[in-house]
Formats: C-alpha cells, structure tokens, sequence
C-alpha cells in the first residue's frame, strides 16, 4: 500500500490503531510496536475508556517481523516493570489492519485461556490471537528477526476460534471494507505499525 500507515487509516471515523487499543481497553498494560509513538489525543482518548498503561517501542531492527515485533513488545513490559510482566498469564497480539478487531477480540474473549482466530478456510490469524505469556518467553530465546508467527507459536496449544475479520493489505481491501484514509494519512513507511501487544489482567 505504499508504506502507508495502517493504523492511521479510518474505518467508521475511527483510525484504525484506536480500534486496536479498544479491544484490549481491559488490559492491565498496552504496547504499540513500530513507527511513531501515539499522539497526545489518543492517548487522551484511550485513557478515557482505560486504566491500562499505554507503552511505545519498536522492533529491532525495523521491519524484522511479527516475531521481533512481539519480542519488543515483552521486553517493553519488562522493562517498564519486572514484578508485574512476570504475574501475567496471558498476552494478546492484535494486528493494527484489522476494521473489525474489536468485535473479533470480544468473540476471542469469550473462552479461557490462549485461543487464536481462524477465517473461513481454516486459516489462523496469529495477529488476533491470546497468548500464554510463557509460551513466548520459551519461544523467544535468540533472534527471532525474520521470523514468522507461525515458526513462533508452532507446537502451542490454542483454542480455535471461527472469527471473520478481514485485514486490510491491499486499496482493494480498503474499499472493499469501507476504510478510508484519515485527515492527515502519513505515508512513511517508517511510520507502520506492525501490531499491538497487550497484557491482559490475569486470570481470577
């Protein structure tokens, strides 16, 4: 799409990042991974349905991948706070593209445990996913730049989801889905957002 940033673009009004952050408003901490850091605004907006701690970071190196970009965003709740990263249970993975996160999350909310959407061919989303935080931290003991979710999770257990949310990849799929860019899109490719990594409450 040009470099474009996803996350700014408008589905209903709203920018697509925002949507993201909704769906994990109940969380204790959130992380945005890649391009710029979210603005004063939604920022404001985001603490106005949240008490979560809204965290910015970026992969390592730029462009290195899902699997890098969820490294970023654990080694960010660590860093903020050791004692509490270590008490969550569960890390969810939402991508920035997806119009329908929200309501696809609250479908993924219903089931205990780590649980992953699956579209209509079988097909796992590992970008709208929950995940055991100790899966990951196993998992991630090296590099992981280049590495796809899929080389990450494999072998885990996941509750499979049915959940139709359609990403946007393409300005086919953009106006297929009814988003629109915002009213200052930023094409910088420096400025994509590859995905938001959020720390759900522990389980009671």
């Amino acid at each position: 799409m040009g470099g474009v940033d996803k996350g700014a673009l408008h589905y209903r009004g709203v920018p697509l990042l925002e949507r993201s952050l909704r769906a994990v408003r109940g969380a204790t901490r959130v992380v945005v991974v890649g391009g710029t850091a979210p603005g004063a605004d939604l920022r404001a907006r985001f603490a106005d349905h949240s008490r979560a701690l809204l965290l910015h970071t970026a992969e390592r190196p730029a462009g290195g991948g899902p699997a890098a970009a969820v490294a970023a965003g654990l080694s960010a709740l660590s860093n903020d706070d050791r004692t509490a990263a270590s008490t969550i249970d569960l890390i969810a993975v939402l991508a920035c593209d997806v119009p329908g996160i929200e309501e696809g999350f609250t479908r993924l909310s219903e089931v205990d445990g780590p649980a992953i959407a699956v579209d209509a061919e079988g097909r796992r989303q590992y970008l709208l996913a929950r995940y055991s935080r100790r899966d990951l931290v196993t998992r991630l003991d090296g590099d992981p730049s280049g590495w796809s979710m899929r080389r990450l999770v494999d072998g885990v257990e996941l509750a499979e989801i049915r959940i139709d949310a359609p990403d946007v990849d393409t300005w086919e799929d953009a106006e297929r889905l009814g988003v629109e860019p915002g009213a200052s899109p930023s094409p910088s490719r420096s400025a994509r957002r590859a995905a938001t990594s959020a720390s759900l409450q522990k389980p009671r």
